[in-house]
This record gives structure tokens, sequence and C-alpha cells, in this order.
């Protein structure tokens, strides 16, 4: 069976996406906030993920890694599952040579060397996640497996140093920090898997992310970062030409779970404590990632107060449509509009984070008119799931992929 064939529509989506991460990265580089030298990341990126897609397709149907139609999806043909090898190759790939080849450009060395272990322990581990996503996708494994699996990530990457440094330097506060890393790493890593629902989504709102974390990152100096969070942007755009709908490849778990996971490391491996005061930057990592925490929060408060669950395991097994996608398509949207206003959602949370984080340009009422803006949309968000749930929310075995 070949793959399905990519339409006109997809093409145009792929243009749109294009051109927003065109603005934004020509905007950044006019304003010499990003330097040219650190787009090799993201053109490498996005280069290799058009490369090996195809073979990734090609390999699913080989293997029999599909996810197959049933009445509760949108596609009517077997879709492919190897998305997130895919995106680890091509972000893995152009990430070391990053770590190689742009160390040495003049004064970056220094900036690399001081998170190098980090960024590499990140990307073994984003690896380890994608295997067990892969063994997920193709023979299923017990909820109680992948959380084991996803905690093995998360000591890897802790035990080289990627750990929340904000609390008193205690034991309690160390502690602390210890517990709400675990916490972050494994709510992250599953956030975005329950937002992989439709064609585009996962991918597109990791790529905004990532985009808002590199401007954000440029601008207070921080160069590895800057880099690492291009190349991720870079594999998520290039995997979304075969990805928006009608998407000719899926993230799969080992896809879904790999951006997630990737997202959290770089909110912590970045510094966000420059500004006027701590706790006002702790919020800049929230806002940018605040659709997927939002969605988490809201469905498992949800899901409590419905006597849905009432454990960690009931957490984790329970599969439902009440998450944002699945109210916006019960108000009505279409699922490529659904996909387009949840990213422009990320995007405008992106602009706030931004400006959230700038320095000596805007005064302390322009950011706090951010917090406020920012609360203001998650009303509105709360809102629609509100509005959205009127229709009841179904139980069922498996969420649709897209």
């Amino acid at each position: 069976m070949g793959a399905p064939s990519i339409g006109p529509r997809t093409n145009l989506a792929v243009v749109a996406v294009a051109v927003a991460a065109a603005a934004v990265i020509g905007a950044s580089v006019v304003r010499g906030v990003i330097e040219v030298p650190m787009f090799a990341g993201l053109v490498l990126a996005a280069a290799l993920a058009l490369v090996v897609i195809p073979p990734a397709i090609y390999l699913s149907y080989r293997l029999g890694m599909l996810d197959h139609p049933d009445d509760r999806k949108f596609q009517k043909e077997p879709v492919p599952l190897l998305g997130g090898p895919g995106v680890l190759v091509a972000f893995g790939a152009a990430l070391l040579v990053c770590l190689y080849g742009l160390s040495q450009h003049g004064g970056w060395s220094v900036a690399f060397s001081a998170v190098r272990t980090e960024l590499l322990a990140m990307l073994a581990a984003g690896a380890f996640i994608v295997l067990i996503g892969v063994v997920d996708d193709r023979w299923g494994l017990k909820p109680g497996v992948r959380l084991i699996g996803q905690l093995a990530a998360v000591s890897v990457v802790m035990r080289y140093g990627v750990v929340m440094s904000f609390l008193p330097r205690t034991g309690a506060g160390r502690t602390g920090e210890i517990v709400l890393t675990v916490i972050w790493l494994v709510g992250m890593t599953n956030a975005m898997n329950f937002l992989d629902g439709l064609d585009g989504l996962a991918a597109g709102l990791t790529a905004v992310a990532a985009l808002s974390f590199a401007v954000i990152t440029a601008m207070t100096g921080q160069i590895a970062v800057t880099t690492a969070s291009l190349c991720l942007a870079g594999a998520t755009l290039g995997f979304l030409r075969h990805n928006v709908r009608p998407a000719s490849i899926y993230l799969g778990d080992s896809g879904a779970t790999l951006l997630g996971f990737t997202l959290a490391c770089i909110a912590i491996i970045g510094d966000w404590g420059t500004g006027p005061t701590p706790t006002e930057n702790l919020f800049v990592p929230l806002i940018v990632l605040g659709i997927p925490i939002y969605d988490v929060i809201y469905i498992t408060v949800h899901r409590y107060r419905a006597g849905l669950i009432r454990s960690l395991s009931d957490w984790a097994t329970y599969v439902g449509h009440d998450h944002l996608h699945h109210r916006l398509l019960r108000l009505g949207m279409r699922p490529g509009p659904a996909t387009l206003f949840i990213c422009l959602g990320g995007a405008a949370l992106g602009v706030l984070a931004v400006i959230l984080q700038t320095k000596g340009e805007l005064d302390r009422y322009d950011k706090f008119l951010a917090l406020v803006l920012a609360i203001i949309f998650f009303v509105g968000v709360t809102v629609l799931m509100e509005l959205g749930k009127n229709s009841g929310d179904t139980h069922e075995p498996h969420d649709p992929p897209a």
C-alpha cells in the first residue's frame, strides 16, 4: 500500500507556516536579536526532516506501523506512525552538528561548553523516550511501564544537571526542586501527547514554542539554548510538510512525547531569571508552554470533579474527548481551522512572553499588562472549554490522532 498523496491544501498550509516562521526569523535578524549563523541549525534540521520523513513513511508501511481508520478518526486511509524517529534524527543530527561546529565560532565556544552536557543528556534521554513510544505504538505498553520508562529518561537528564534551580539553597529547597523537576518533565511529556489529536497540532505548537524560546534566549545571550531551540523548530517545521491535514504521517506516541520532553528540558536549561525579579521570570516558560499546561490541568480537574479519575493510574489510562481541540470541534470548528486557532494562540502567548522578558525597553506597566492579557486569554479559553463540553465528554479507548 502506498503512502497517501499530499494535496494542494497541505501545500498552502505549509506555505503559511513557512511565511509566519520567516517573518519571526527575519524580524529577529534585522533587529540583531539572533545572529545569522545560529540559523544553521534551523535550516539543517528542516532539510533533514524533509529528507528522512519519506523513508520513515515507507518504513512504517513495511513494518505495519500504521494508525488504521475507524468511526472515531478523521483519516480515510491507514497513516504511518514513525514520525517520532524521523523528527529525532533531524533534530539530533542538527544539534550535534551545531554543538561541534558552531562551538568553534569565536567566543561561542564558552557559551556552548556551559550547557553542552545538559543538551547531550537531553538528546540521549529523548532517544530513549522515542524508543519507548515506538514500542508502545507497535505492541502497546501498560501505563505503568510507560511511566517507568519516562522516569528513567528524566533521571538521565537530572543526573547531568537538568534540574530546576529557583528555591532557597537548603535541603528542603533542593528536595522541592527535584520533585518539581520530575513533575514538570513527566507532565509536559504527556501533555503534548494529549494534544496530539489533530493533524499538525502538536508539531505546530512545538514549532511556535521553540521559536519563542529561541527569540527570548537570544535576547538574554543564551546562544547554545537559542541554537537548540532553532534546531527543534526546524525539525518540526520540516515534519509539518507531511503532517498538516491531510497528514501522510503521524508523530505517534514516540514523536509527541519527544516534543513535550524536549520543550520541558529546554525550559529548565534556559535561564529565565535575568529580569528585574526572579518570580516574574518564572512566568516566561509557563506562558510559552501555556496551552499544553492549561489543557492537562483543565482535563485533570474536570475528570476528577466528574468522578472519572481517582488515582494516578486512572489519570494515565483514562482517554476521553475532552481536550481543547475536541471542545473546539464540538463548537463547530473544522479540524484545520481548530489547529490554526490553537497555534495562533500559542504564538500570541509567545509574544507576551517576549514582552515579559524584555529589559530596558518596556516599563513594568507593559509587563503587568502582558500578564493580565495572558490571564484574559486563559479565561477566554476556559469559556470555550465550558461551552464545548455541553455536548458531553465521551470515554473512548483511544483519542483520534488526526
